[in-house]
């Protein structure tokens, strides 16, 4: 809305520098309607020649829940929330003993190529007892990976 009145504001003002420059209206004698009316026929030309916008999509993936934490074993879920323009050449889960951690130094679970968006979850097993770990949900494009945020979780002591 804010952005919408600064707009309306400024083109106000240029089409009152306009008229004044031309001299076609005494704009100080007009009402808003007449300054809306000379805008409108002064940025018709303009608005008919713009090409269309193309509004793109971005890949956005989530980490959701982790859940049924047992000593040695977890059930993750992340979700893949939307797909952009790029094709998604994997996805999967990357977790760690560290709070920092990246594609490159976790240890990850990889599900591949994906071309729909969705839940996808994961049973991780063979983990430490009563050790904390970080999880990610992960999709990777070209060059590119987006992460979801980090959540932390505990296995359970014997």
């Amino acid at each position: 809305m804010f952005f919408i009145q600064k707009l309306l504001a400024a083109t106000s003002e240029l089409t009152t520098k306009l008229l004044k420059f031309n001299s076609l209206i005494d704009v100080s004698k007009r009402s808003n309607v007449q300054r809306g009316l000379a805008l409108a026929l002064l940025l018709l030309p303009l608005v008919s020649s713009c090409k269309k916008f193309e509004v793109y999509e971005i890949t956005k993936v989530k980490t959701l829940n982790v859940s049924s934490v047992k000593a040695t074993e977890v059930t993750l879920e992340g979700e893949l929330v939307s797909i952009g323009s790029q094709i998604i050449e994997d996805h999967g889960f990357m977790w760690s003993e560290n709070e920092d951690f990246d594609l490159n130094t976790a240890q990850k679970t990889s599900f591949g190529a994906i071309t729909n968006p969705g839940v996808f979850t994961h049973m991780l097993t063979n983990l430490n007892v009563g050790t904390v770990y970080y999880v990610r949900a992960y999709v990777q494009y070209g060059q590119g990976v987006l992460m979801g945020e980090t959540k932390p979780f505990k296995t359970l002591e014997r």
